[in-house]
């Protein structure tokens, strides 16, 4: 038999609070729900694990992904003006850069604040960035093909839902 030693997880979650690693997972689940109640309460879980842990890359991005989803239009739960929830998600996505800049999500969630903003063609390069990280992460793929819609670029936007599908 052979025993993970202490730390052994360090690179999965990124912090060493495991009260601030819980607090993402329950966002996380929140998050998965999908109704403005469970948003806003994922919200609530990765400003606390934050405050738990102030360096902790991942948690920003789960929390800027949750501000660009509270985001009024589209597919957003109607909470904030998408000028707002940009620029909160933006904020937030600096502190991740500036703490571990190779996570694929923090580029795919830029993606959805250059939505908000409607910058399309500023979009598709976030997600190609993303993409150029995780070529697996098919959320970016998915979002893509938004960007790729709202240019009414219609065989990229079904191109890339293809490959979120793979």
């Amino acid at each position: 038999d052979e025993y993970l030693q202490s730390g052994a997880f360090a690179d999965i979650s990124t912090t060493s609070s495991t009260d601030a690693y819980v607090f993402y997972l329950k966002g996380r689940e929140a998050y998965r729900r999908q109704t403005t109640e469970s948003m806003r309460e994922a919200r609530t879980l990765f400003e606390q694990a934050l405050a738990l842990d102030p360096e902790y890359a991942p948690a920003y991005v789960a929390l800027a992904d949750t501000l660009g989803a509270l985001s009024e239009g589209g597919d957003g739960f109607g909470v904030l003006k998408p000028e707002i929830a940009a620029q909160l998600a933006e904020e937030n996505l600096d502190k991740a850069i500036l703490r571990q800049p190779d996570i694929a999500d923090i580029y795919a969630v830029m993606g959805v604040v250059n939505l908000l903003r409607n910058n399309y063609e500023d979009s598709l390069g976030n997600f190609d960035k993303a993409i150029q990280l995780n070529p697996s992460l098919a959320r970016a793929h998915m979002w893509k093909s938004l960007a790729f819609s709202e240019l009414q670029k219609f065989d990229e936007a079904i191109a890339s839902l293809e490959k979120a599908r793979e």
